[in-house]
């Protein structure tokens, strides 16, 4: 750039501003660059003054006021600023470069349920239940209490009034034998045993149905009231239904997300559009194994 006599002069004496071939050009002067340095570095430091010390309000109340303060160990913590008062739930993280690096390694392994899970349709009937390990069939044959019921037993218990699935998915039938019945449905588990009941008992009539769902499992962990395993059943479940069978959210729990875990993947769960509405937000359906997080709003 090349500037008028005039401008030369202006410049020698500190000014920043230069005209050339009709542009307006800005020229930083040395006495300039260092003075605008020296601005820089010292908001710098009262940047880094500012994390202990600062006041924070809860709801706008200076009774719930708090200061972050840096404690001897090098970690930041939460004090009140009036003696007594309440804390609330939060822990105090400083934003480093390994923060930053490890919040974003577990977003690339997060993978959004929303658009990568089946969903639960509540127009649509749910899927047949298959029957697995663990699980109680009543099987009753019309007109022969002996197969219901065997002889010289009492009537037991409505959950237990049947045959236990073994571990290894086989179950015993008097006539029928010893079979692999995991993976069957009832409707299936009924046609195989007229099939071979029919050879005593002229055209059986049979009703099956299961009693007692142990098979099919999904743990609950985190913010929930019950946290524990749950048992899927012959109805359509998803991500909600699990949250209320575990007793739904604890008072600490993040209205924010939800995570699942399905074979070893990981799927975000946007919980706050799910629950409030605002937004087109699908319920994942459970399958069995799945395990479902409920983070805190720490």
């Amino acid at each position: 750039m090349r500037c008028t006599p005039a401008a030369r002069a202006c410049i020698s004496q500190g000014s920043a501003v230069c005209v050339a071939d009709g542009e307006r050009r800005v020229v930083v002067s040395k006495v300039l660059h260092r003075f605008l340095v020296a601005i820089c570095v010292a908001s710098l430091a009262g940047c880094s003054a500012l994390v202990p010390g600062l006041n924070i309000h809860v709801d706008h109340s200076t009774q719930d006021a708090y200061r972050v303060v840096k404690g001897p160990d090098g970690q930041y913590r939460a004090e009140p600023v009036q003696p007594g008062s309440k804390l609330p739930p939060y822990r105090i993280i400083p934003v480093t470069a390994d923060v930053v690096v490890t919040q974003a390694e577990k977003r690339e392994h997060e993978q959004h349920a929303n658009d990568l899970l089946p969903a639960v349709q509540p127009g649509q009937p749910p899927a047949e239940y298959r029957i697995g390990p663990g699980d109680i069939v009543n099987i009753t044959v019309w007109n022969h209490p002996e197969l219901t019921i065997p002889a010289g037993t009492q009537a037991q218990n409505t959950t237990f009034d049947g045959q236990l699935v073994a571990s290894n998915g086989d179950l015993y039938y008097p006539f029928a034998g010893t079979f692999h019945v995991a993976g069957m449905t009832t409707a299936e588990l009924r046609a195989y045993l007229v099939q071979h009941l029919k050879v005593y008992i002229e055209d059986p009539q049979i009703g099956v149905r299961v009693v007692s769902y142990q098979a099919d499992r999904v743990e609950v962990t985190g913010a929930v009231n019950k946290p524990g395993t749950i048992t899927l059943n012959n109805t359509t479940q998803g991500v909600l239904q699990a949250i209320d069978l575990a007793g739904g959210l604890a008072a600490n729990a993040s209205r924010r997300r939800a995570i699942l875990i399905r074979d070893g993947k990981r799927y975000s769960i946007d919980l706050a559009g799910l629950l409030s509405g605002n937004r087109v937000v699908q319920n994942p359906l459970l399958e069995a194994g799945d395990s479902i997080h409920i983070p805190d709003d720490s």
